[in-house]
């Protein structure tokens, strides 16, 4: 019979790094210049677009996301 407490434990941790990836990300756009796009002043807009195309992504939202994708992938590793 198959053990599932480890799939169980893996789907928990990724919804754990998912959950800690949202909410890194929105402190992220929180904390920038322009945590939302203005919609009704195109000059704004353009300067928003500007700056959000030049920050830098921090390397823990890889990290997360990574994690996140490996205890997935595991899980139907687990189950073949």
């Amino acid at each position: 019979m198959q053990d599932f407490a480890g799939i169980a434990e893996k789907l928990k941790r990724s919804e754990e790094n998912i959950y800690n990836l949202n909410s890194e990300i929105e402190r992220f756009f929180e904390e920038s210049d322009y945590p939302v796009l203005p919609e009704n002043d195109r000059k704004t807009l353009l300067k928003a677009i500007e700056y959000h195309k030049n920050l830098v992504i921090p390397p823990r939202f890889s990290v997360l996301a990574g994690e996140t994708i490996h205890h997935l992938r595991s899980c139907f590793v687990s189950v073949a």
